[in-house]
């Protein structure tokens, strides 16, 4: 996997607004604790005639030691909604951001996000907090893993201009 390959870019990614769950879990129990939270935020979208635009989870602290991540995974919509009990609104402003395109299993994600840190540090960049991943397709729909469409975009914190070697 190279950057290339990833198209990796820099842009200012537009505001986005939502519905989530925060959750805090090892990064092994993810896959299966997924699926269920993106049904019951989908549940209130319905409940609340919103428009759903993708899946997403946003990462909003890691911990290496226990190898947990805490997140908050819903749908992006629309519109702003209200949430209900554990359902939050998540709204985000808009944020100079790397952006890469993956196509494949989720098993491969950890490699893309390897890649993306060479690449911000080959590129003077140091990320910032609150990495998001767009769910672009619907994994029950498309006809292998290989082509699931994720989509992660990751707020830059710092860019130099020049080499700080």
């Amino acid at each position: 996997m190279t950057p290339e390959s990833l198209n990796i870019r820099t842009e200012t990614y537009p505001a986005y607004t939502g519905l989530g769950i925060q959750r805090t879990a090892k990064i092994e129990d993810l896959p299966k604790i997924m699926g269920p939270l993106f049904y019951q935020v989908n549940a209130q979208v319905k409940a609340e005639s919103l428009m759903p635009q993708a899946g997403f989870t946003l990462s909003l602290s890691y911990d290496g030691p226990t190898n947990s991540l805490t997140f908050i995974s819903g749908m992006l919509t629309s519109t702003t909604g209200m949430g209900a009990g554990e359902i939050v609104v998540v709204n985000e402003p808009a944020k100079k951001s790397l952006i890469a395109d993956y196509y494949g299993g989720f098993e491969g994600l950890a490699t893309v996000y390897s890649v993306i840190s060479r690449w911000a540090k080959d590129n003077n960049m140091v990320l910032g907090d609150g990495a998001i991943e767009l769910y672009l397709s619907d994994p029950s729909k498309v006809a292998t893993p290989a082509d699931n469409h994720t989509r992660i975009v990751w707020p830059i914190a710092y860019e130099a201009k020049t080499s700080l070697a």
